[in-house]
């Protein structure tokens, strides 16, 4: 079974993005390019959506925005438009590939819907709202249009503008007038629908594809199980306050689109928790042909141990002890290296059964070139079963994809590097793809990156030159 994807994003007016057209994403997608190019802002900006609940689904939803949140945290409206501009639009549209039975509910289609936002700041005050929300079957181009005032008047488009319809309707203030909003649209759709022959005609699929959509509580849910590996991961502590150790959003439920900011003993306990449900996930997992890599193998592989251990001190007070595999003696995890707790918390995302994306920056903070090739095996091996999105410096990641590629171990179009840089006009992104023997499809731009390649195609012209003269002689 195919994993839910995000196939490609556009954003206008967000950030450091002035323009940008459809930018490609795949199951495995790196984010590359000099600092403060716009890498982040890519991920961030579905990580935005998100949080604010914009994807319009029964029993949640919502029309403001939320620019401070747990996945991302953007300010507000004046700092995330671009040049702080606070007369123009933002816009954020994205397409959604979802393969049916997806969450158990056989609600959605296999081809993609595409979900665009605009959104813009009140003249009377600093707050801001959706101001059009559009809901595209991209098959037929079939699609819903909400355009909301800062009142209570709403117009209603579909029918590609041969219907129309205005409804004054109270913005939802909670969860319940949120599902009764959803409903009543899906209701005043379905009777002009059936009024204009559309359900029953040749586009009656695409309707029943959109209404599907429109309203799903899946849909929702697939955002809202986003989860992220911050790149300001919180450094290893001796001692962990059982109150303040919890940066789960909900502990013992680890695909619940959580921000793993820093290891704590429950996200350790979380994982362990996962695994004990694994058994009686083993039926559904071996549909999805996925299964969960081990914690200790992988830490044994790193070099750092082969197992870490919540150990409960006080009823207040925790440690974590890692094993070493060689020594087979515990210690705390502030004497095994700070990388350890770098890269643990990028393990235990990989090893949650969300379907959702996960968000990964800088994987490879503090570790040396073997381990960042192990770690890329993991990310290659989480992209099978979930989306996975890695902002990087590090050509190490981007280099185990190309092999697994070339070994046949990674399917070569589920991998796209986004080259992201900047100028007067804002940022740029240069799509970079791999063929079945790992080569680039194109050349790097000049820029951040390449200045690593080149070096390493050097250093192995060079060698070859010195082989092929030693053999001269």
């Amino acid at each position: 079974m195919k994993s839910p994807a995000i196939t490609n994003v556009s954003l206008k007016n967000f950030r450091g993005f002035k323009k940008s057209a459809d930018i490609p994403m795949t199951p495995l997608t790196f984010l590359v390019g000099p600092n403060s190019s716009g890498k982040s802002t890519l991920s961030d900006s579905l990580m935005f959506i998100a949080q604010s609940n914009m994807m319009l689904g029964r029993y949640t939803g919502s029309f403001t925005p939320n620019w401070i949140g747990s996945l991302v945290d953007l300010g507000s409206f004046n700092d995330t438009v671009f040049k702080h501009s606070p007369n123009l639009a933002i816009e954020i549209g994205f397409e959604l590939q979802i393969e049916p039975s997806v969450y158990g509910i056989p609600e959605w289609g296999k081809n993609r819907m595409r979900y665009e936002f605009v959104i813009r700041k009140n003249t009377k005050d600093d707050t801001s709202f959706v101001r059009f929300f559009r809901l595209i079957d991209c098959l037929t181009g079939e699609s819903i249009s909400i355009e909301v005032s800062p009142g209570t008047k709403w117009k209603l488009q579909f029918l590609r503008n041969k219907s129309r319809l205005i409804e004054t309707l109270p913005l939802p203030n909670n969860p319940i007038d949120n599902d009764l909003l959803i409903m009543r649209l899906e209701r005043i759709l379905r009777r002009d629908l059936q009024k204009t022959g559309s359900v029953k005609s040749g586009k009656g699929a695409a309707w029943k594809r959109i209404l599907r959509h429109f309203g799903s509580m899946s849909t929702n849910r697939f955002f809202r199980d986003i989860s992220r590996v911050s790149s300001g991961r919180g450094g290893p502590s001796r001692w962990y306050v059982a109150e303040q150790s919890n940066t789960l959003r909900n502990p013992g439920l680890m695909s619940a689109g959580n921000t793993f900011d820093s290891l704590t003993p429950e996200m350790v306990d979380a994982a362990a928790q996962e695994y004990e449900l694994y058994g009686r996930r083993k039926n559904f997992l071996s549909k999805r042909h996925f299964t969960p890599p081990i914690i200790g193998m992988i830490l044994k592989e790193l070099g750092i141990g082969d197992q870490i251990q919540p150990e409960r001190s006080t009823p207040y007070h925790s440690a974590l002890n890692i094993r070493d595999h060689l020594l087979q003696t515990q210690a705390n995890i502030v004497d095994v290296g700070y990388g350890a707790s770098q890269v643990i918390p990028v393990i235990l995302a990989c090893s949650t059964f969300s379907p959702s994306p996960l968000v990964v920056e800088q994987p490879e903070i503090h570790l040396h070139p073997r381990a960042q090739g192990i770690v890329g095996d993991l990310l290659c091996e989480t992209s099978k079963h979930r989306q996975v999105i890695v902002e990087t410096h590090s050509a190490h990641l981007i280099n185990r994809a190309r092999i697994l590629a070339a070994e046949g171990r990674l399917n070569p179009n589920d991998v796209t590097i986004l080259y992201v840089d900047r100028n007067e006009s804002g940022s740029n992104v240069t799509p970079i793809f791999i063929n079945k023997v790992g080569d680039f499809s194109n050349d790097w731009p000049s820029g951040f990156f390449d200045e690593r390649y080149e070096e390493t195609m050097s250093l192995l012209r060079l060698k070859q030159k010195v082989s092929t003269e030693g053999k001269s002689k």
